[in-house]
């Protein structure tokens, strides 16, 4: 860009935006008349937005451009643009975020594209060059990178083992509990059975001896009722031999 052709630098502006995929408006008539608002987000796009390579780059330079105030992202793109990419900058950072200096803004503008575009491009061949250099490994050496070394081998077979022990046992364990819970079912129902044919046993016995005792209650009874009264002098019922010693006692009197 030369200067003394501001409509001229704007324009080449806007090639070289769109160049860069910058999709946004441009306020050429801002940046024609100098107006910060219009120049501060090309700013933005160039250093921070434009290019994943050039925001590492920044970054690896030890240069902090996010969560910043418009006036502290100008100054810190400032010394940016004068320590590490080589840039003179006419303006100071004050000059940029006021009204006017329309033609240098512009011209400045400019200058960090084509340096970010440098940037972009150099790192983008090196990571080509480096992803070119990987596939270019023989299948020897990847499958030697990809298989585990033999020692480790060992220790995986060994620990599939020590797995599959283990699940035997469960395994093993599992069924044992399950015959102990199937044996002690089966005692439970036995004893269950048992217990039922005591308690009809012990019921048939209590009955037994009630029948017994009321057998028993009957002749007492009977003979109870035979015994002469000790108050009267008579007899309810007596027997023929008491008969004939009652006469033979008459007789004699």
């Amino acid at each position: 860009m030369s200067t003394g052709d501001l409509r001229g630098n704007i324009a080449q502006l806007e090639r070289t935006l769109k160049q860069l995929k910058y999709t946004a408006a441009v306020g050429v008539v801002g940046l024609s008349l100098g107006d910060p608002l219009a120049a501060l987000p090309l700013l933005h796009f160039a250093l921070l937005k434009y290019s994943r390579h050039v925001a590492a780059y920044i970054l690896q330079q030890g240069v902090q451009l996010q969560g910043k105030t418009d006036e502290g992202f100008v100054k810190a793109a400032f010394k940016l643009l004068r320590d590490h990419l080589g840039l003179k900058t006419v303006l100071t950072p004050d000059q940029f975020l006021e009204q006017g200096f329309a033609e240098r803004k512009v011209l400045l503008l400019g200058a960090v594209l084509a340096a970010v575009r440098n940037i972009h491009a150099a790192a983008a061949k090196q990571e080509r060059v480096r992803q070119h250099n990987a596939c270019r490994q023989s299948p020897a050496k990847l499958a030697a990178a990809a298989s585990p070394p033999r020692g480790l081998a060992q220790q995986l077979a060994a620990a599939h083992g020590a797995i599959a022990g283990l699940q035997q046992q469960l395994q093993d364990a599992l069924q044992s509990m399950e015959q102990q819970r199937l044996s002690a079912a089966r005692a439970e129902e036995a004893a269950a059975a048992r217990l039922t044919l005591l308690e009809g046993r012990l019921k048939f016995l209590e009955n037994k001896l009630a029948n017994s005792r009321q057998q028993q209650q009957g002749p007492a009874d009977a003979a109870a009722a035979a015994v002469p009264d000790g108050g009267g002098g008579s007899s309810r019922a007596r027997t023929p031999s008491q008969q004939f010693a009652s006469r033979l006692s008459a007789a004699q009197c």
